[in-house]
């Protein structure tokens, strides 16, 4: 009987700090969450270090264009556009943070993503992510939202709003 309470005291025990050394496993919406995460962190590394060909290999079209209100559909007009960006903006001793991630399901629901929306549904399906960012200057700070389509376990920055 004495064999048997110790032999279920360390069951117990083993049981114990398996729960507690065993990962549990992420859910879908967190390995897609990392992986726009991921996408968003290539992004803005690329412009900050205005990283044209790094920048394009994480964006795709079509592509919505916050300052124009339109989307450019083909991949030479964004890759144009971008050198212009490039060539106009120092983000040299930028930092970023990244502050929220939503599906754009929820993201769809704010005011601010409603009176765009008809122009984001073109570029986004519910189950993408919109990733709220702080943009860092000095000692300005400012909002900016990076738009990230997943497809086939991918993901692209497809659009940035102000």
């Amino acid at each position: 009987m004495k064999q048997r309470l110790i032999l279920l005291a360390v069951c117990f025990a083993l049981l114990t700090c398996l729960i507690h050394v065993i990962p549990i496993a992420a859910g879908p919406d967190e390995k897609t969450d990392d992986l726009a995460m991921k996408v968003t962190s290539k992004f803005l590394k690329a412009i900050i270090a205005k990283d044209r060909e790094g920048l394009m290999m994480v964006c795709d079209v079509p592509w919505y264009d916050d300052a124009a209100r339109k989307i450019i559909s083909k991949i030479d007009d964004l890759r144009k556009d971008w050198q212009k960006k490039l060539e106009k903006i120092d983000r040299s001793k930028s930092t970023f943070r990244i502050k929220e991630i939503l599906t754009y399901e929820a993201a769809r629901k704010t005011p601010d993503e409603q009176r765009v929306g008809k122009l984001l549904d073109q570029v986004l399906d519910k189950q993408d992510r919109v990733v709220m960012v702080e943009l860092r200057e000095g000692k300005e700070r400012f909002q900016v939202t990076v738009l990230v389509r997943l497809r086939k376990g991918m993901a692209k920055v497809v659009g940035m709003m102000n």
